[in-house]
Order: structure tokens, then C-alpha cells, then sequence
């Protein structure tokens, strides 16, 4: 089981601000992610947004590449799975790095 969980609010609010600086539709989203060859349904677009629904690695791979941005940390936003407000975050990096290693995980950065 991973520490960390993909945070689907705040990484629907992101996609949904980059869609609308590209002054894209939810329509025109799916279309263009079609002309990649990427399939998704308008219903998707909304329900990530919402936060309704994770989203996928290849989606947001596919995003990233349409809003030039990273997927990671900048598009998708993770937080810690047993997350219970502030008291929960690690004070630092090197806190951070110490629970990743406490839990034999390996953190991969974009």
C-alpha cells in the first residue's frame, strides 16, 4: 500500500483551471485529447474535475502534454494516505524523506 494517494479535488481544481486558460471547453478538452488518440468522455472530464474520480497515469500524461505542464506537482497533486489535516504533514522534506524510508518506499520525481 502506497503512502501517498492521488488528492482528486485539488488536482480536478487544477485541470479544470488549466482547461479554462486554454479557453477550452469540457467538449473541446475530450476532443483534443481524442486527436491525440486519447479517449475520454466528456462525463470524465467533468467527473475529474469534480474530483469524483481518480484519474489515470495515461490521462494525465495526455493532459500534461496538452496544458505543457508536469504531471507531477503540477497537474496531479498527492497527499499522505492517512492524511488528518495539518498536524498530519511532515514538517519538512527531510521528515518526509525519513517516513518514505520507515515505510520502504521509493519516492520517483518527475
Amino acid at each position: 500500500e502506497s503512502l501517498f494517494v492521488i488528492h482528486r479535488v485539488e488536482t480536478g481544481s487544477r485541470i479544470r483551471r488549466y482547461r479554462k486558460s486554454m479557453h477550452l471547453s469540457q467538449e473541446g478538452l475530450a476532443a483534443v485529447l481524442a486527436g491525440m488518440g486519447v479517449m475520454v468522455s466528456v462525463t470524465s472530464v467533468g467527473n475529474w474535475e469534480r474530483g469524483l474520480v481518480e484519474i489515470t497515469p495515461n490521462h494525465a500524461r495526455a493532459l500534461a502534454k496538452v496544458f505543457g505542464c508536469r504531471v507531477y506537482g503540477e497537474l496531479v497533486v498527492f497527499h499522505l494516505r492517512d492524511y488528518d489535516g495539518e498536524a498530519d504533514q511532515p514538517a519538512s522534506f527531510m521528515d518526509l524523506l525519513s517516513r518514505c524510508s520507515l515505510q520502504k518506499e521509493r519516492l520517483l520525481f518527475v
